[in-house]
């Protein structure tokens, strides 16, 4: 109990992993709640779980809810399907990856993902997993990051170009970006600039005051 109150002062850690792909994951109880957090940024139950959710608001909680097939590409500790399953409701189906097993473990073992029917979760790369996968599906999550930085492959043409022919007709693609140096703004200006040519493109700005929410509808 007394560590639950400190941590509305500062956040306590509770448990580190080293991990060959996020470094030090730290399992944090920050104001009451268990998050995942990296060396420089929130991975689930954070800050992140407010920033997707408001993608997913942006998108439509009644269109959300009535989805049959929804994939999230960087699962970690899987707070953006406790959005969807606990808070919108969503009782399609969900597949969730993510290339980092001791995330996956954690998931699994602290936050009980391995619990919620409706979610499938996969250990494999997000680019290779999306070239391979033949599935189609209504809404794509894209969250895929190392520590605070996005491969450079996730804002790259090829790959959006592989997650449209993944999306069902009207789908949508979520992409959550931080959005902080003039290189980062440049990054996105120039992937929103080429992804016009491929599909509708909307975005929400300065969520958080970190992130930029990046939405291709088909």
């Amino acid at each position: 109990m007394l560590r639950k109150l400190l941590s509305y002062l500062f956040p306590i850690n509770i448990e580190t992993v080293d991990s060959a792909f996020s470094g030090k994951i730290e399992l944090n109880l920050h104001r009451g709640k268990l998050v995942l957090d990296t060396a420089h940024t929130n991975y689930s139950y954070g800050s992140l779980q407010r920033i997707l959710l408001r993608g997913l608001q942006q998108i439509g909680t009644d269109r959300v809810r009535m989805m049959d097939n929804i994939l999230v590409l960087g699962l970690a500790g899987g707070s953006v399907v406790r959005s969807l399953t606990e808070e919108i409701r969503c009782r399609g189906k969900i597949t969730g990856v993510d290339i980092d097993p001791e995330m996956i473990l954690l998931s699994k073992r602290v936050f009980h993902l391995d619990e919620i029917e409706n979610l499938q979760i996969i250990c494999a790369d997000a680019y290779r997993f999306a070239k391979e996968d033949k599935s189609r599906y209504e809404l794509i999550i894209v969250d895929v990051f190392q520590d605070d930085k996005i491969p450079p492959f996730v804002l790259r043409r090829s790959f959006s170009n592989i997650l449209l022919q993944r999306l069902t007709r009207k789908g949508c693609i979520l992409f959550n970006t931080i959005c902080i140096s003039q290189e980062d703004r440049l990054r996105n200006e120039k992937f929103i600039e080429q992804s016009r040519l491929l599909c509708h493109v909307k975005t929400m700005d300065d969520v958080n005051g970190t992130n930029q929410l990046i939405f291709l509808y088909k």
